[in-house]
């Protein structure tokens, strides 16, 4: 969207006779007529740069947690039994006896 999020003209400058043709001519997309791009760089607009948007961003960072907490809370919650029983089995079973190497000369 580049510059068009911040430059879209307004509801009362795309109703404005004298200004609506030059609006037709220099804001459409490719497929896309002046209204529907207009109202959706604002949409975008919204979500992404306005108070709201970088408000509602600030508080999912700030209030998802401590980020090395939850990690480690992810770690403990984690059904780790599968893993721990192939470690168990792997340290109560010996070893296979090593093959005889060759000594050479």
């Amino acid at each position: 969207g580049a510059s068009g999020l911040l430059m879209q003209p307004t509801e009362n400058d795309l109703a404005h006779p004298r200004l609506r043709p030059h609006l037709d001519r220099y804001m459409r997309g490719r497929g896309i007529d002046a209204d529907r791009k207009s109202r959706l760089f604002r949409l975008a607009w919204e979500l992404t740069g306005d108070a709201f948007g970088q408000r509602q961003h600030l508080y999912e960072y700030v209030h998802r947690g401590d980020l090395a907490r939850n990690r480690i809370n992810l770690y403990k919650r984690y059904d780790q039994s599968s893993v721990r029983e192939r470690l168990e089995r792997l340290i109560d079973e010996p070893a296979p006896p090593a093959a005889p190497q060759e000594v050479s000369p």
